[in-house]
């Protein structure tokens, strides 16, 4: 058992690469792109009305 936890110890930079890489793949995946497009608006929206 602690032959495989030093391997894993060993390729942690490996491991740390491809969790960053899944979340870019997710983040500019085609399909969120009107998720993330809707939310860079909501700043701009004036949602305050006058009483």
């Amino acid at each position: 058992m602690m032959a495989v936890f030093e391997f894993l110890r060993s390729i942690w930079g490996l491991w740390l690469m491809a969790i960053f890489l899944g979340i870019v793949w997710w983040a500019f995946r085609p399909a969120n792109k009107a998720k993330w497009e809707r939310q860079g608006e909501m700043i701009m929206r004036d949602d305050d009305k006058p009483s």
